[in-house]
Order: C-alpha cells, then structure tokens, then sequence
C-alpha cells in the first residue's frame, strides 16, 4: 500500500468513511477537531517510523491527505540524508 493510500485510509476512517479531497483543510472545513492533530501526529510517527520534533509542530503539515503525504516524504528525505 502507498503513502497516499495509508494516509487516505486513515483520514477516511477518522471521518466515518466521508472521501475529502486530497487538498482540502480538514480542519478548516470542520470535518475534525485540533485534537485529532495529536492522533493524526502520533499516528504518522508510528506508521511511517518518523521521529517529529518541536519544528515539524505546524498544523500546515498535517492539514490536509496533501499537506501529510508532502511532511512523510520529506522527513524521509532528511532522514536519509542524515544517514548518509
């Protein structure tokens, strides 16, 4: 399963199977509270095995399937550089 269809899966999951488009504010629009960043924060670290600091702490990386799908591939690639 991609990253995209992870992330899909579990937005749609947290909103009782209701599909938002890939760029839509999920917050904005009302769909979730900002409890639901805590959720969707500890769920990416652990399904993605990330370690999110104090700077990754912005509601515009986790906004919307877009926005998270965009953190997951970067902290990626911060990831390997390091290890590199």
């Amino acid at each position: 399963m991609s990253d995209i269809d992870l992330i899909e899966e579990f937005i749609y999951s947290h909103l009782n199977g209701l599909k938002v488009g890939h760029d839509e504010d999920i917050f904005e629009s009302g769909y979730v509270s900002s409890l639901f960043a805590v959720q969707v924060l500890t769920w990416v670290e652990k399904t993605f095995d990330l370690d999110i600091v104090s700077e990754d702490l912005r509601l515009e990386n986790f906004r919307s399937i877009s926005a998270i799908v965009t953190f997951v591939e970067s902290k990626r690639s911060v990831t390997a550089d390091a290890g590199a």
